[in-house]
């Protein structure tokens, strides 16, 4: 296995797992996209979810988007946007170089998972296409996968306007369960239903809003275990 790092913007980079494939071999894509709040990558945790899901037949890719914390002086949405977009873009024209079937999963977490809820929404809208320079046959998913994202900013998190101010100068603009339309990609969200963090309530509102607009939608909502 080789590790690529490719800058995509000035402040986004895409770590490439490559695996070594026989010529005749084509696999899908997956391109994991981090929790850590806007603010930071839990990296650890990260590498250890890119080897096991190349161990499962994928080339992994990890996108390290713009945090607040890369010292912008202006709310950090659109720009994680434009950053996914081009990732998507970069894997999209070396399929033959990666040996991939044109298949590209996003799998999110937490404030990832916020990221790649609103770029289904928005990866096929005018305004984006504009903004990241991707055209749309460049920038569609084939599918997400979301663990316990953050839908809503004022459903449990973040917990002070401070925050959401950083984030956005639009609260509805980057409300993921609003903006859902039929250009979505099927989706399969899973969330535990005592989360202290991101309460569950996101992911429900993301999974209705996709079944009303009659996108593809599973879930799974992890029960509180009680012992004792």
């Amino acid at each position: 296995m080789q590790l690529e790092t490719i800058h995509l913007t000035e402040h986004a980079s895409l770590t490439l797992y490559r695996q070594s494939w026989f010529a005749h071999q084509q696999v899908p894509a997956l391109l994991i996209i981090p929790g850590g709040s806007m603010k930071m990558f839990p990296v650890e945790s990260t590498e250890k979810l890119a080897l096991a899901w190349s161990a499962q037949g994928y080339q992994v890719a990890v996108l390290r988007y713009t945090l607040i914390s890369d010292g912008r002086n202006k709310p950090l949405y659109p720009q994680p946007l434009i950053d996914l977009a081009k990732a998507v873009q970069y894997l999209r024209t070396h399929t033959n170089e990666f040996h991939l079937n044109g298949q590209i999963f996003l799998n999110a977490f937490s404030a990832g998972g916020h990221l790649a809820a609103l770029y289904n929404n928005y990866w096929s809208t005018a305004w984006l296409q504009q903004l990241s320079k991707v055209p749309n046959e460049l920038a569609q998913p084939n599918g997400l996968i979301l663990g316990y994202p953050v839908i809503n900013l004022h459903a449990g998190f973040p917990t002070d306007q401070v925050t959401i101010q950083q984030w956005t100068a639009d609260e509805r603009f980057i409300d993921a369960s609003t903006t859902v339309n039929a250009n979505c990609a099927p989706t399969f969200i899973w969330t535990t239903l005592d989360d202290p963090f991101v309460p569950a309530s996101n992911s429900l509102q993301y999974f209705n809003a996709l079944y009303q607009a009659q996108v593809s939608v599973e879930g799974t909502f992890i029960p509180t275990v009680h012992t004792g």
